[in-house]
């Protein structure tokens, strides 16, 4: 056996669920699952989804294919059929591009998130939460990150959307649809 084929074997990887508001800031972080789980699981596990059903939390939650459509959690449409289901569908989009940048410019903050880490797992966990901790202030502190010295990192991230399985509480997403997006 060679060498790489043994250290293939001991790679883990974390998934990591977050919850951003629009400025890219991390309100909720969890890094403890194997990266094999699935992200429905997470959330289902999650002190957000708790605090959702048991009304301590207002508002919604967008969230990708991987997430289960809920009263506070809503997912893109599956096959839009409507002028109004394209509208909210690319609007889902458009706030959810949030996130994927907030990821992205986090990764090129700590570059040890995109490279990997030689540490143990629970370390790796607690490095992941206290990136997210320190991302959270250097947006406080306006500390833009700079990238060849001349320019503020702004990473265009495309999203292309991938249709969800179809979820639970469609009918309140319906009602979100036909109120705000006809």
């Amino acid at each position: 056996m060679k060498l790489s084929e043994i250290e293939n074997r001991f790679f883990f990887s974390i998934n990591v669920q977050a919850v951003a508001e629009p400025r890219g800031e991390f309100l909720d972080i969890v890094a403890q699952w194997a990266g094999s789980t699935h992200d429905s699981r997470i959330f289902n596990m999650s002190r957000v989804n708790m605090k959702y059903m048991q009304r301590e939390l207002e508002g919604a939650l967008l969230g990708d294919n991987g997430y289960p459509s809920l009263p506070y959690l809503y997912t893109l449409i599956l096959n839009p059929q409507t002028a109004p289901e394209i509208r909210y569908n690319r609007a889902h989009v458009k706030a959810r591009n949030v996130v994927e940048r907030m990821f992205g410019i986090w990764k090129r903050r700590f570059p040890c998130l995109s490279r990997g880490m030689g540490n143990k797992l629970e370390t790796v966990c607690n490095i992941i939460v206290a990136c997210a901790v320190l991302h959270n202030i250097a947006l406080i502190l306006k500390d833009a990150l700079i990238i060849n010295n001349n320019f503020p990192l702004e990473l265009p991230i495309p999203i292309d959307p991938i249709p969800p399985r179809p979820g639970e509480d469609m009918a309140i997403r319906q009602a979100l649809i036909q109120t705000h997006f006809t």
